[in-house]
């Protein structure tokens, strides 16, 4: 993060602060009649030490789903005369994960350290999305982004990892060791940021499917050779259950 934008969160707390962006009341008539109805729910943390920086990222995920909850009224609308898969400003319709509007929690974290402590408590779900800058030393942690993203692998993370750094060789960095996905800085539009979650939101979420028990061909209880591979299987070190 920048020095002018570090300074900005010199007063902030380094415990996290958690945001609701779930659709209002007031904007319920426009999300009615979509498939299914009920929001797909996806918790966001946010790791930059930059309080400013933070919020941007959250004003620009906010714009994301709303675009999103858009193009899925859209979809509803269009549902009952036509079934076939088709592109809408650059995101799939056909997408489990457009089938229903985003709701997104966000949690800040000024540092790794702060965010460590709790990886547990989400690291097994895939409907979470984390976004990690590099340089988190201004709020006093010494560890970096490379370092949680090593962190999230070792834990079998099942979310989406974003990494959100302006220094390209970091991206490279992030990508490598494990990122799904990075942004940059400053933050591409927001139709090229929306196009890029779905697909890997999508990816993860067909993931976790294909990785989900499956129900025996004769009905009942599945058996342990019914069940799939747990999600990460194939990576070192032992599965964490959360």
């Amino acid at each position: 993060a920048s020095s002018a934008a570090a300074a900005a969160a010199s007063s902030s707390s380094h415990h996290h602060h958690a945001v609701s962006s779930a659709p209002s009341p007031s904007g319920a008539p426009r999300l009615q009649g979509l498939v299914g109805g009920r929001p797909h729910r996806m918790t966001v943390y946010v790791v930059e030490d930059s309080a400013l920086i933070r919020k941007t990222i959250i004003a620009k995920l906010k714009l994301v789903a709303e675009q999103v909850n858009n193009i899925t009224t859209a979809d509803a609308a269009a549902s009952s005369s036509s079934s076939s898969s088709e592109r809408h400003d650059g995101l799939w319709s056909s997408s489990s994960a457009l089938h229903h509007p985003w709701a997104l929690t966000f949690h800040e974290h000024p540092t790794v350290e702060s965010v460590l402590p709790v990886l547990d408590t989400f690291a097994r779900d895939p409907n979470v999305l984390l976004t990690v800058d590099q340089n988190l030393d201004s709020q006093g942690g010494s560890l970096r982004g490379s370092d949680l993203i090593r962190a999230l692998r070792r834990a079998r993370f099942a979310g989406v990892i974003v990494s959100a750094s302006g220094d390209q060789q970091v991206a490279d960095e992030h990508l490598k060791l494990g990122a799904d996905l990075a942004l940059g800085k400053p933050l591409p539009t927001t139709d090229v940021v929306a196009e890029l979650l779905v697909d890997a939101v999508a990816a993860k979420q067909r993931q976790h499917q294909a990785a989900a028990p499956r129900p025996p061909a004769g009905g009942g209880a599945p058996t342990a050779d019914d069940v799939g591979a747990p999600l990460g299987a194939g990576h070192d070190g032992a599965v964490d259950d959360v």
